[in-house]
């Protein structure tokens, strides 16, 4: 499924909300902080104009300190914009006027090499 037919507004979101999905193809983060200045909300938006949030997996910004006790970066190094994915697999979520995916865990957020 593409990213486009899910997203917010998309021809197949509302039909698929809560269903477990994949969206593969060239993927890329095209916003890393789709909130701006409102706060950090550890979603960021791919190719396709498709939020993905971290609901039920936490694939970064948590904890809110580094190990050494330092900030944690926000949005991290791996999640900014142009970072790329073969696939992510999720379940569709509506939450805050956004269709949203929601991974499960870190192999259903598989990278470009």
């Amino acid at each position: 499924m593409s990213a486009s037919e899910i997203k917010t507004g998309g021809g197949k979101a509302e039909t698929h909300e809560s269903m477990l999905l994949r969206v593969n193809g060239a993927l890329a983060i095209t916003n890393d902080i789709p909130d701006g200045a409102t706060g950090k909300f550890f979603e960021f938006v791919i190719t396709g104009d498709l939020r993905v949030d971290d609901t039920i997996y936490t694939h970064y910004g948590t904890p809110d300190k580094e190990p050494d006790g330092g900030a944690a970066e926000y949005p991290p190094h791996a999640y900014r914009n142009g970072a790329a994915f073969n696939e992510i697999r999720g379940v569709l979520y509506y939450s805050f006027s956004n269709t949203k995916l929601l991974p499960r865990g870190a192999t259903d957020l598989v990278r470009t090499p």
